[in-house]
């Protein structure tokens, strides 16, 4: 065909100019970075807790927030008073904020805010409803944000091309890699023609993901779900609800009859119309 100028119509019937459509693609392919087609991270973290075992793993990962249930409920008496259910309640709130507190800080909140975007929040019979997930996945990021560090202490580094993800994978030794701060990484602009800018990030890993942190995300995760949940039931109580003795996965504060005929009513329309409440 011979050789097509910028200003030339481009062959491939577009009716664009060659530089504005197949020249201008092939300066996008020519400088796109790698793609990983799977997450190393997540492969990581899967590899490390299957040496766990599941059943094992269950245990574990709910470990601390059933051992603080069952030093709450040893408190509380066979029929609490309003000043003994309104204290048991706030205790569960405060050892369960104590617990994440502590399970946090010894990572920053980067890091634990990249491993917690690679599981899915586990949500409780019978308080599945619509907004839970929503809910507990806020209350799971503000806790991280609140708690980790801030100090990344070299905790992310940049994928180079020969990134070898097999041995990321499945090595116990920290990848050996370039170090990049998170939080203020460089990006890289390319300027190739007047009408033409793209933006290139780096694609980064922690540099090392240990077993320990693959259980703990999951160990925070469900404390968060037990935060969400022991709030929830303290506004029940403060609406004018009664704490009676538990004997399931949570507290039970029973509302005065025409109380929770008004909170149902605003969970169905809030359910109803969540989409295009939370659109505005």
């Amino acid at each position: 065909m011979g050789k097509v100028g910028r200003n030339d119509p481009c062959p491939c019937g577009s009716g664009k100019k060659y530089k504005k459509c197949y020249l201008l693609k092939e300066d996008i392919e020519r400088n796109i970075p790698e793609i990983i087609l799977f997450d190393a991270a997540s492969l990581r973290m899967r590899h490390l807790l299957s040496k766990v075992g599941r059943s094992k793993f269950m245990r574990i990962y709910k470990g601390p927030a059933m051992a603080i249930e069952k030093s709450v409920i040893a408190t509380i008496p066979p029929s609490p008073n309003k000043n003994e259910s309104e204290k048991a309640l706030l205790l569960w709130k405060q050892k369960l904020e104590g617990e994440i507190k502590r399970l946090c800080s010894n990572r920053s909140k980067y890091y634990w805010l990249f491993l917690s975007r690679r599981i899915f929040p586990e949500t409780v019979e019978p308080y599945d409803r619509r907004t839970t997930p929503y809910l507990h996945r806020t209350t799971f990021n503000l806790a991280l944000l609140k708690y980790g560090s801030s100090n990344q202490e070299d905790e992310f580094v940049a994928v180079p091309t020969s990134f070898d993800v097999k041995q990321y994978i499945s090595t116990e030794e920290p990848y050996n890699g370039e170090t990049i701060d998170f939080d203020t990484a460089t990006t890289v602009e390319i300027q190739k023609e007047e009408e033409f800018r793209d933006t290139v990030r780096p694609t980064i890993i922690p540099r090392q993901i240990t077993q320990e942190d693959a259980i703990t995300i999951y160990q925070i995760e469900y404390l968060a779900l037990d935060y969400y949940m022991i709030t929830a039931q303290l506004r029940r109580f403060w609406k004018g609800g009664k704490l009676t003795v538990p004997k399931e996965r949570f507290a039970v504060v029973e509302l005065p009859k025409k109380v929770e005929d008004l909170v149902s009513l605003y969970d169905d329309r809030h359910a109803k119309y969540y989409e295009l409440l939370s659109s505005f």
